[in-house]
């Protein structure tokens, strides 16, 4: 497997080939089935190009003060990818740690013009457009169908907030990556918020 992987990345042959590669010379050994062997090779494969684009951004750190994780706006693009998108990070974090088959990238940021010694150049602003605003203007059955049912009500009904949609998960074997939450962690953070800070009694005695 890791030779049809690093023979796709270095060819540059599409996913899919990779995948029925594994299968191929896998047969008997890997039953994972086609699905899986083209996510484990999209996902493998992408991570190889972040791992080199970090890389590459570290040996520049004299233009960059870091990177913005970047999420396409449509239909196929996860709550949890809509709410990174827009964050930023220096420019040694690696990233995004996106969860299986996700299609987010980073986008490098460069320092203004002040800071390698150009001072009076006016900055322009930013063009990362905003995912929430883009989300809020989506039909409502849009939303659903992007956030869950179950979520969705979460978010309508006031328990769970935007920045709630998205949790790191712990894959032992592979890396943390930024996923959904489901419905049941949604709702346990909404009754930890309920109960508030702890109380703190104190007793005094004569």
């Amino acid at each position: 497997m890791r030779a049809q992987l690093r023979n796709g990345i270095v060819v540059g042959v599409n996913l899919r080939q990779t995948a029925r590669r594994i299968m191929t010379n896998l047969e008997g050994a890997f039953m994972g089935g086609a699905v899986r062997a083209e996510r484990i090779a999209r996902t493998e494969q992408l991570d190889a190009h972040r791992v080199a684009q970090h890389t590459a951004e570290r040996s520049n750190r004299r233009i960059l003060k870091g990177w913005v994780w970047y999420t396409t706006s449509d239909k196929r693009t996860c709550v949890s990818c809509l709410v990174k998108h827009g964050t930023e990070y220096p420019v040694d974090e690696y990233g995004p740690n996106d969860h299986q088959n996700g299609r987010c990238t980073r986008l490098p940021l460069t320092k203004t013009a002040a800071e390698p010694g150009f001072p009076g150049i006016v900055e322009p602003p930013s063009t990362i457009p905003d995912a929430r605003t883009w989300f809020d203007g989506l039909t409502e059955d849009s939303q659903r169908a992007i956030m869950g049912r179950g979520r969705f009500k979460l978010y309508q009904d006031g328990a769970a907030a935007w920045e709630d949609m998205t949790t790191k998960h712990e894959t032992p074997g592979w890396r943390d990556s930024w996923g959904v939450p489901t419905v049941t962690q949604l709702k346990g953070e909404q009754r930890q918020r309920d109960k508030g800070p702890p109380r703190v009694v104190l007793v005094v005695r004569s």
